[in-house]
């Protein structure tokens, strides 16, 4: 990771794996659903989902290959988690609860709830430091499958 005095530099190979694990993961159910288009929504209707699904590929591929300042860095990774976040909320809303809403279903099981990623990001250097902490990206271990 990079230091936070204005170094220029990359986030660790490890976690730019796991970034474009999850993005692969998130993009592959997109591009299904929206080539089977089973729920034969209109293109205006699967808009903000392809929106969402490219934003957090762009920002995938700025985290693992750009190298960026500190400050850029946790920018960037704010919007891959904003990005990735929308994703899977558009994702599920037209995969579950619009079926639902649809057909006058209610859930018979709770929904799992996806746990891929997780975490906190901040900018603010001096508030980690008194914290005792440091900057961390917590990526969950379980896929979520």
């Amino acid at each position: 990771m990079l230091a936070a005095t204005g170094d220029f530099g990359r986030i660790k190979p490890e976690l730019g794996e796991k970034v474009l694990e999850l993005r692969k993961q998130m993009q592959k159910k997109v591009e299904e659903y929206v080539e089977s288009n089973n729920d034969s929504l209109t293109f205006l209707e699967l808009k903000d989902l392809r929106h969402c699904a490219r934003g957090m590929a762009f920002a995938s591929i700025a985290l693992t290959v750009a190298s960026q300042s500190y400050n850029d860095t946790v920018l960037t990774f704010t919007s891959f988690q904003r990005y990735y976040l929308e994703t899977v909320a558009i994702y599920e809303y037209y995969v579950l609860h619009q079926r639902m809403s649809i057909l006058g279903k209610t859930l018979t099981e709770k929904p799992r709830i996806l746990m891929e990623l997780v975490g906190a990001v901040t900018c603010d250097y001096e508030f980690l430091r008194s914290k005792r902490t440091r900057f961390l990206y917590l990526i969950a271990e379980g896929n979520g499958s």
